[in-house]
């Protein structure tokens, strides 16, 4: 069974979904205009040649038509494109909105990385950048990159506590190299001061860790 597939300014055609040589072979008009792949799925051509996915759908609630931008062709391939809209039409089929659940979904990712200890010692070292010769700044990179980031880098920087942080330099301890425990320890320090600087975090949960460390 054929699709009907609407091409704005122009009449009314049958034809099946999508090829990639159809795509490939949509060439620039006058005006803006757009091929439809089903269930919602658009490829839209722009006058400059752009060609971008949309995905047009009827709010569960107020009925009103929409529309979500899915990226530009040919980063997201027909494939990616129709995957997305398979699970646009999966949340609309539970009465859920497409855009408000992918503005929830980026929200949360969002301040999922905005707390990636990761990310924070990144934005840190752009600070130290300024303040540091080349060769200061990757002494510090070869420290994290060795002692600490391999067990932390992932933790989003609420997570981290005097406890963990002397589990982290626990091995540096065993080595006997009390001068590399203490650099690392500061770095600690350091890194959280600036999360706490920056609003992530309320108060540095390592302030007493230098009278700790002794007890690693």
């Amino acid at each position: 069974m054929y699709k009907i597939r609407l091409i704005k300014g122009e009449k009314m055609k049958k034809t099946a979904p999508l090829t990639e040589q159809e795509i490939e072979g949509a060439t620039p008009k006058e005006k803006e205009y757009n091929l439809g792949d089903g269930n919602g799925l658009y490829l839209y051509v722009r006058p400059k040649g752009t060609k971008s996915w949309k995905y047009n759908y009827t709010h569960p609630y107020t009925k009103k038509r929409a529309n979500l931008g899915l990226g530009v062709y040919p980063n997201v391939t027909l494939e990616q494109a129709r995957m997305v809209r398979d699970e646009f039409n999966s949340l609309l089929a539970n009465n859920i909105d497409p855009k408000k659940h992918r503005d929830a979904k980026i929200k949360e990712e969002t301040e999922v990385n905005q707390y990636l200890f990761d990310n924070v010692v990144n934005d840190w070292l752009k600070v130290k950048a300024s303040e540091l010769k080349p060769l200061g700044l990757k002494r510090i990179t070869n420290s994290l990159d060795n002692f600490i980031l391999p067990f932390v880098a992932n933790c989003s920087v609420k997570d981290i506590n005097a406890k963990l942080v002397m589990e982290v330099l626990q091995p540096i301890k065993k080595n006997g190299d009390i001068q590399v425990l203490m650099q690392n320890h500061l770095y600690f320090y350091q890194i959280m001061d600036y999360a706490k600087s920056s609003g992530l975090i309320d108060h540095n949960p390592l302030n007493k860790l230098n009278v700790a460390i002794s007890d690693i």
